[in-house]
């Protein structure tokens, strides 16, 4: 199986995030409004596409043409094996919000890694049945 596609999404992924301000790394603030999620991303990534449009478009510019060759990953993280098995193939996008990206894998495993140095900082075990399809 080729992991190419898999490994530059990881890349680019992580090269994003290390692109995103960072913030004290304290409880999550989850008192979100609707306009948190409508606004365009500048220094969290709260839903799926960015915000509530779906676009998958940040209005910062510090990552462009002139600089995205010299983009390169600050760190990476081994997510336990989590969801490598053939079984799973759901990909899910990170979502960052003050400084924590929270991440989904194909086997249904949550993970909370801080953006300034990919510690994992809590992990959720999804009770899937081992012969899950």
């Amino acid at each position: 199986m080729n992991n190419y596609p898999l490994i530059l999404s990881a890349l680019v992924t992580c090269s994003l995030l290390a692109a995103v301000p960072k913030q004290a790394a304290a409880q999550p603030d989850l008192q979100l409004s609707v306009a948190d999620l409508a606004a365009a991303p500048r220094t969290n990534w709260l839903t799926h596409g960015g915000s509530l449009s779906n676009q998958h478009y940040s209005p910062l510019d510090q990552i462009n043409r002139d600089n995205v060759a010299n983009l390169k990953a600050e760190w990476r993280v081994h997510l336990d094996g989590s969801g490598i098995g053939p079984q799973f193939s759901n990909e899910a996008q990170p979502l960052v919000h003050n400084g924590i990206a929270y991440v989904v894998t194909g086997e249904n495993d949550a993970f909370a890694v801080s953006i300034d140095n990919g510690e994992i900082l809590w992990r959720y075990d999804a009770p899937l049945p081992e012969d899950v399809g």
